[in-house]
């Protein structure tokens, strides 16, 4: 029997400083910095912790290797990564990747799953009627609970529809709780900016990968625009970092969210590897477009050891 390798590829989104209000971060997608700090320590003290480019190598060798790797990834491009995560992994040196959104970098807007998050966050209505795909749903938001059960209920429901349909469900949230949603609610929506992402390129630590335009489900788009998702945004990155990018990841990254085709696609725009968001350890037989990935921290996911 053949030995295998053990890779555990650690999915981060942000880290914070800020005391968070309400169901702001209620799923702990901004991670607190001292936890982020003694993981990232930990890594540093225990663990062979591998570079992105380092993991494409690993697949690449006829010989496999054996042992157990780490990977460090970030999804989005919260402007935290450059203020918080940033310094940390410096100061450890640990490598790590991140994945953006190119549209969203330089903007005050906010990612979609944020935007349903502060619309039900700060509204001041204690109750409200929505139509969904057809169907009607009934919120109350007269206690924290629940509105952390309407946020979960409508970002669950998000995540299967068209992006049409979605959009048309963020858009009337919004004026049924009438809120216009912004990063002035909370710095933990702020966005990179470009200066900031070319800052931390020149660092040998850190490479950057495409994560569409604007966030959507690659899987749900047309053809034609799961295409100009994923070239546009490589182009974008390639253009401000001056340098090829060869590396994606799928956004939401669960298994109906990315397919055979969107994985042609990228093949055919000289991306070598793109992670999921699936959860679980990879090994030699896995494929550099369907590695698997530990969202640590996000909804009390642990650490792995």
């Amino acid at each position: 029997m053949d030995e295998k390798f053990k890779l555990k590829i650690l999915l981060y989104h942000g880290v914070t400083s800020v005391k968070s209000k309400g169901i702001e971060n209620i799923s702990k997608k901004h991670l607190d910095i001292q936890i982020f700090e003694k993981q990232m320590r930990y890594l540093n003290k225990y663990c062979s912790v591998l570079s992105i480019d380092e993991v494409v190598n690993l697949y690449s060798k006829k010989k496999k290797k054996t042992g157990e790797y780490f990977v460090v990834t970030f999804d989005d491009g919260f402007k935290n990564n450059f203020t918080n995560a940033f310094p940390i992994l410096q100061k450890y040196k640990i490598p790590a990747i991140f994945y953006i959104s190119t549209g969203m970098i330089n903007s005050k807007n906010l990612f979609w799953v944020d935007q349903i998050e502060c619309c039900i966050n700060n509204s001041k209505k204690k109750k409200f009627t929505i139509n969904i795909n057809k169907s009607n749903y009934t919120f109350n938001l007269n206690n924290i609970n629940n509105k952390a059960k309407a946020l979960f209920t409508i970002k669950k429901i998000c995540k299967t529809l068209s992006k049409e349909k979605k959009d048309d469900v963020i858009t009337s949230l919004k004026e049924k709780l009438k809120i216009e949603p912004n990063v002035s609610f909370s710095k933990n929506y702020e966005i990179l900016n470009w200066s900031d992402i070319r800052k931390m390129n020149k660092s040998k630590l850190i490479k950057f990968g495409a994560h569409t335009i604007n966030h959507e489900i690659l899987s749900y788009l047309s053809p034609k625009e799961m295409k100009k998702q994923i070239s546009l945004s490589i182009h974008k990155l390639s253009k401000e970092l001056g340098e090829k990018v060869i590396h994606f990841s799928y956004p939401e990254g669960q298994k109906d969210h990315f397919d055979s085709s969107v994985i042609k696609h990228l093949k055919a725009k000289g991306i070598v590897c793109s992670p999921s968001a699936i959860s679980g350890v990879n090994d030699n037989n896995d494929d550099l477009f369907r590695l698997k990935r530990i969202m640590v921290g996000f909804d009390n996911m642990p650490f792995p050891k």
